[in-house]
């Protein structure tokens, strides 16, 4: 029962930070590595002489690597993100004020109450940093049999599209774009116009990939032949972020 109960939290906590980060997650890797994780820790609690050792190699390390076998986030940055996710929804799947009991042996009233309110303005802050943080996705780009991955940002204000074909178009940072795909599309490359706040009239290069595979809000969006305009240098105050997505992939 216990291993099927931590289970079960585990594995809802891996999946809803999938969501709400825009990840991608293997169902394998999603199943596998939370078992392990939940074997391991019955073993500790069966072992370890003390349930405060248990306790604190569990959050140190334990739980920790299981985030990084789930995700393999890339930066630093990225696995704080998904790790205090995931610990959210465990809190408030568990009850705040349960968890915090159970894992601090607090027995007053006030105590359990102050750390819940505290709680409630830590999620209040987490949801409106997510309004941001929600739009950056996973993105994978495919040509010639090769794939990269990304951060994008899901940009309901790009409204580009190539005047030729209708088609949208997406936009990337040309330091990012892999120099044998640049060569192999040099001839096939096209200049279409395009304006923004800060500049009226302007061109841009735009190629064309095999696919193009998006991880947002819990879905995989998969586009075929997608065009990609290539700008030179960043667009973008949120550090990763290389692509900006066309509006009507949001």
């Amino acid at each position: 029962m216990f291993f099927l109960v931590s289970l079960l939290m585990d594995i809802s906590g891996l999946l809803t930070a999938a969501v709400c980060c825009n990840q991608k997650i293997t169902a394998a890797r999603l199943l596998l590595v939370p078992a392990g994780a939940v074997i391991l820790s019955m073993l500790l609690l069966v072992f370890l002489p003390g349930y405060i050792s248990y306790v604190l190699i569990m959050h140190a390390v334990v739980n920790p690597l299981m985030v990084l076998l789930v995700f393999r986030p890339e930066s630093l940055r990225d696995f704080l993100r998904l790790w205090l996710t995931v610990y959210l929804v465990l809190a408030v799947a568990g009850g705040i004020q349960q968890s915090i009991r159970l894992q601090t042996g607090m027995n007053s009233e006030g105590q359990i109450l102050f750390c819940g309110i505290l709680a409630m303005a830590l999620f209040i802050v987490w949801q409106c940093r997510q309004r941001v943080l929600g739009r950056v996705c996973l993105v994978e780009l495919s040509f010639s049999g090769q794939t990269i991955s990304l951060k994008a940002f899901c940009d309901s204000g790009n409204l580009l599209r190539d005047p030729d074909s209708g088609m949208a178009v997406s936009i990337l940072r040309k330091e990012v774009f892999p120099e044998e795909w640049a060569g192999e599309l040099s001839e096939t490359a096209r200049w279409i116009p395009f304006s923004t706040i800060g500049r009226e009239s302007a061109e841009i290069q735009v190629v064309t990939l095999d696919k193009m595979r998006i991880f947002l809000k819990g879905t995989v969006k998969e586009i075929d032949t997608p065009r990609i305009g290539l700008h030179e240098g960043k667009f973008m105050s949120e550090p990763g972020v290389q692509m900006l997505l066309n509006g009507s992939f949001c």
